[in-house]
């Protein structure tokens, strides 16, 4: 859950009691609650025929345990979805409510010390959490490679990998590598060889995934159907060479240079 919000410096302990109270007091009328369950089972319906979130879904479920947080099934949520209540949303809000999990990031003309004190006025009655933090799940390590067949012209592929935690002292190192191999997209070895060369694709690339829960390397790309295969094998023999033979000094320095002048 984030709430975003922009206020001038005088009337920021407004804004925090107002953010306060939307978060400890929220009503959930029936009214309203029907309406958002309307346009949740709409879009939960049409999700239903999306390549990419039907492809996503199948990518978590052979990587994490079916009953993960992050395994998140359309045809469960439509089951779902209808039976909740305001009482059981007021309970899950103020379960999640609490002084151990709420963060404040904050930027502008104010000093730490005194959106401090203006914090600890509107919050400091939060009651402390009391439940234990899940800790992260590992991804399956074996390869899979699993097809969900679907009447459309495009095939959605996707792939992943355990990825370092950001707390990992060598996580910049593979942050960095990430960027040569996909992240950096028009300039990465995956965007040369399956975009440029082939023009198999119009775009393909990789981000770090660092949930609370689970650290992983995902890569994506859309091909046309007769294409897949080939796709699917370039793909693993990009993926194989990079970390084999590992990169280049140029590919290190341009990758560097473009990292700093992004930050």
């Amino acid at each position: 859950l984030v709430i975003k919000a922009r206020t001038t410096k005088d009337k920021a302990g407004i804004l925090l009691k107002i953010m306060k109270g939307i978060l400890t007091k929220a009503r959930f009328d029936e009214g309203d609650l029907t309406r958002i369950k309307q346009q949740t089972l709409s879009s939960l319906s049409q999700s239903l025929f999306f390549p990419g979130t039907v492809a996503k879904e199948e990518l978590f479920k052979a990587i994490l345990n079916p009953d993960h947080p992050y395994v998140k099934s359309a045809q469960k949520a439509l089951q779902f979805v209808p039976t909740i209540t305001p009482e059981q949303l007021k309970a899950h809000l103020k379960k999640i409510v609490n002084r151990n999990q709420i963060l404040f990031a904050v930027s502008g003309n104010i000093e730490g010390e005194e959106l401090g004190s203006l914090v600890e006025e509107n919050f400091k009655d939060l009651p402390a959490f009391e439940g234990l933090a899940e800790s992260k799940a590992a991804i399956t390590p074996e390869a899979e490679l699993v097809f969900k067949e679907m009447n459309v012209p495009q095939t959605v592929i996707l792939f992943a990998a355990p990825a370092l935690d950001n707390t990992h002292p060598d996580f910049f190192a593979y942050f960095l590598a990430n960027h040569i191999l996909g992240g950096n997209v028009m300039q990465c070895r995956l965007w040369d060889e399956v975009r440029e060369k082939r023009g198999l694709t119009y775009n393909i690339s990789t981000q770090i995934l660092n949930g609370a829960l689970v650290s992983a390397l995902i890569g994506s790309t859309s091909t046309k159907t007769q294409s897949a295969k080939e796709t699917i094998e370039l793909i693993k023999s990009v993926w194989r060479d990079f970390f084999e033979k590992g990169i280049t000094q140029e590919e290190l320095e341009a990758a560097r240079d473009n990292l700093i002048g992004a930050f």
